[in-house]
């Protein structure tokens, strides 16, 4: 294994999550890289269990198990800025027993997975970013074979990843300052992803958290654009209402319509009452 840098590549304006992999892919292959199979990252968080952190108010600390198919035999558990411990696949097992001390975070795995390409002594690997079934993000990862310490190698991978990453070029990983004349490891990589994946659910929270903040405004505005939308509401929720009672023949249609006047009456009730 060589030098590897992992970096985050943005959603091109006006593309999906796809349709920029693919742009991705296509310079790949536009300069001569070839395919060579899949690849998979995935990462698992777990917090301290409440009944281990005492009556003192302590903060609970995060431990990532994290999986790649270039080393399908091992296990990484990390914790952040702290050690990253490799260990067999049998870790997985252990998690479970030790469910007293460490506990799965709820809807926590994220993972990336893609096409790995070889360009010459290059390795790339680009990936989508997924939590759930929702794509989140894009992963792009640069290997070059021949060497194995940061400091030898960064501008050859520098001027590499200029070559099809253009404006969207990263810096240096934080890995390469820690361990400048270090041999590099694959617990170096497995920090990087755990960034990268920190990184994109912050992301997703701010989203989250800027949707809620627009949707109280939209709850809260002028008095005179509410009015407006309820007198451009109020004849179809009437319309249907009417309808629905003169045309209903059965038992069924009856339960039909009652369900949709209720899902009617509860959107009104959050635009208006909140």
């Amino acid at each position: 294994m060589g030098v590897t840098c992992v970096s985050q590549m943005p959603v091109a304006e006006g593309k999906s999550v796809q349709q920029t992999v693919e742009l991705l892919t296509r310079k790949l292959e536009m300069l001569g890289a070839e395919k060579q199979g899949t690849f998979c990252v995935d990462c698992e968080t777990y917090h301290t269990a409440a009944s281990t952190l005492g009556s003192q108010g302590q903060a609970g600390k995060l431990m990532y198990v994290m999986h790649n198919s270039e080393h399908p035999l091992s296990c990484f558990a990390l914790f952040e800025n702290g050690p990253c411990l490799i260990a067999d696949t049998n870790f997985d097992v252990l998690m479970v027993k030790l469910k007293g001390f460490f506990q799965s975070a709820k809807a926590s795995k994220i993972e990336t997975r893609g096409t790995r390409y070889q360009y010459c002594d290059f390795l790339v690997k680009v990936g989508t970013v997924t939590m759930g079934p929702s794509a989140r993000g894009i992963s792009v990862e640069v290997e070059y074979g021949p060497c194995v310490v940061a400091s030898d190698c960064w501008s050859l991978l520098l001027e590499f990843l200029q070559s099809f990453l253009g404006s969207h070029t990263p810096g240096a990983p934080a890995v390469f300052g820690n361990r400048h004349d270090a041999v590099y490891s694959p617990a170096d990589t497995m920090v990087q992803y755990m960034e990268l994946f920190n990184k994109i659910r912050k992301q997703q929270q701010l989203w989250l958290a800027e949707g809620s903040i627009q949707l109280y405004n939209w709850r809260t505005c002028h008095p005179v654009f509410c009015s407006h939308l309820f007198l451009t509401l109020f004849p179809c929720l009437i319309f249907t209402f009417l309808n629905g009672g003169m045309t209903t023949t059965t038992t069924t249609k009856k339960t039909k319509d009652k369900k949709n006047w209720d899902k009617w009456r509860y959107v009104l009730g959050i635009i208006f009452t909140q």
